[in-house]
């Protein structure tokens, strides 16, 4: 009986420290204001894309998606984004690592 409670106890201690999956984070921070894209539908010869990285300078050096343009979060100005890229046309996809800085960057563009 003693070790079923431990066990019990250990059960939800581990639950209550566990990570949430990429979903739970998604469902929790974003509002799925701005379309995802799939990296299929980015592939596709026929999609143009600016592609902009929202990560900060240090994750874009360790990788980043070829032609990606770093735009960075936290210093992130639309008005100096719009200086250089002025064609309100232009398919623009951003990226992070889960998609909260990037809805948010996106919410920013679409306004």
């Amino acid at each position: 009986m003693k070790n079923i409670g431990l066990f019990i106890l250990l059960f939800i201690s581990l639950e209550s420290f566990s990570q949430k999956t990429i979903a739970d984070v998604l469902q929790q921070y974003n509002s799925n204001t701005v379309p995802y894209i799939t990296v299929q539908e980015l592939s596709m010869p026929k999609t143009k894309a600016l592609i902009l990285d929202a990560r900060e300078r240090p994750e874009y050096n360790v990788s980043h998606i070829r032609d990606a343009v770093a735009v960075g979060y936290k210093d992130f100005k639309l008005e100096a984004f719009q200086n250089i890229y002025p064609n309100k046309q232009q398919v623009i996809v951003v990226y992070c690592s889960l998609g909260v800085r990037s809805e948010n960057i996106g919410e920013k563009l679409k306004a």
